[in-house]
Parts: C-alpha cells; sequence; structure tokens
C-alpha cells in the first residue's frame, strides 16, 4: 500500500520563490482547513496571509532585525528549558538535519547562515499567521492546534510543501505594522508554505518519530 498524507508529509526548507501560488489554489486550500473541529463550534481562529509585496517587507524587516541581534518578542513564548526527554528528541532531530546538510556541528558560520533563511521565510511565496482573540486561554489553543494540522495536510494535499516555524513569528511587531494585526490578537503560528524545492537537501530531511509504544498507551481490551 502507498503512503499516505500522514506519512508523506514533512516539513520543507527551500521554495520555489519564483512559482506563486495563486489565488484560486489559496482560497481550495483553506476551504478544507477550515473544516477543522473546534470546542462549541467556536472556530477560533483568525488567519493573516501574507503574499507579494507584503511578504517582501516582512522579509526585509525580519533579515534586518536578525542580522541586528534584536532579542525574539514573540506572542507566545517559548520555554526556557525543556523537560530532559524533549530535549534529547531535539538534539536527535537537529543532529539528522546538519547531518543530512554535511554541516559539522563546530561550523557556526555554516548553522549561522542556515539560521538566516528561516527570517527569509525559506523563500517561500506564501507565510500565514495563525492568531486568536488575546482574551482567550490555553483552552482555545488546542484548537488552533487542530487547525493548524488541518491547514498542513490540505497544502499537502494541494501539492505543496509546508513548514511551521517558530521564527515566522518571533518578531510580532512587524507582522502588526505590515500586515494590519491588531494588538487584540495573539499571534500564534506561522505556517511558511508554497512550491518546494525538492532537490534541496533541507527539504529532504524527514526527521525521526519515537516509538508508538513510547507515546501512545493503551489500556482495556
Amino acid at each position: 500500500m502507498s503512503q499516505s498524507i500522514f506519512q508523506n508529509r514533512h516539513s520543507k526548507r527551500k521554495f520555489h520563490a519564483d512559482k506563486p501560488v495563486n489565488r484560486e489554489t489559496l482560497e481550495s486550500i483553506f476551504k478544507d482547513a477550515i473544516n477543522a473541529p473546534s470546542w462549541g463550534n467556536t472556530q477560533p481562529w483568525e488567519v493573516y496571509v501574507a503574499t507579494g509585496e507584503k511578504l517582501e517587507e516582512l522579509r526585509s524587516a525580519y533579515i534586518k532585525a536578525f542580522e541586528d541581534g534584536e532579542p525574539f518578542q514573540s506572542d507566545i513564548p517559548m520555554p526556557k528549558e525543556w523537560p530532559e526527554r524533549f530535549q534529547q528528541r531535539m538534539n536527535k532531530a537537529s543532529e539528522a538535519r546538519f547531518s543530512q546538510l554535511g554541516i559539522a556541528r563546530e561550523d557556526q558560520v555554516a548553522k549561522a547562515e542556515r539560521m538566516k533563511a528561516n527570517f527569509h521565510f525559506f523563500d517561500a511565496p506564501v507565510v500565514a499567521f495563525l492568531t486568536i482573540d488575546a482574551s482567550l486561554t490555553e483552552w482555545s489553543m488546542h484548537d488552533l492546534g487542530i487547525f493548524s494540522g488541518f491547514l498542513m495536510l490540505s497544502i499537502e494535499a494541494h501539492g505543496l510543501g509546508s513548514l511551521p516555524a517558530y521564527t515566522s513569528i518571533s518578531y510580532p511587531k512587524f507582522q502588526r505594522e505590515i500586515l494590519g494585526i491588531p494588538d487584540d490578537k495573539k499571534i500564534v503560528a506561522g505556517i511558511i508554505f508554497g512550491y518546494p524545492v525538492l532537490e534541496d537537501k533541507d527539504s529532504q530531511v524527514v526527521m525521526p518519530r519515537v516509538a508508538l509504544e513510547e507515546v501512545i498507551h493503551f489500556k482495556g481490551n
């Protein structure tokens, strides 16, 4: 049996900058994604889709902020530290990626150059910024997570590739300034997508998954 969309989807980190995604395709992608379930049918997500000149403005602002060493100020801060088992998974993922790229562990220059690509949004023609009302709690984050999964599967089903990237929301002031996202919206996630450059080594990296029995616990008959 051929692999399902769930096995085929993995993060891409290089896109064809000269291949925009047309409006019809974008609308079709989001029409699928908004079928995601939510508590009480609240559908708390609100998405701002950056393309064209607006995305170019964001790219320029993000690259300058990164090069100037501006600290991240995301609306949803990253944990200060991770539980050991999660940190180990992150370390293995990083090792797998840089091994695929042929970058030595001590080569900080090459790693920094790869890091910079994050702030160029990997040349993608589209970035979707997922927001929720600032008055909502973690309760609604669950719904936004489901929507994110639906969105990335819809992107895959339409023949494109995607990447959920924390770095794309690390300077939310630029999204507010350039895209007009109001202060009463938390910018929770950024989904980068477009037509992937499949021959790029960074787009060929498939992150390892833990064994089923490590995370799924069956109880009962």
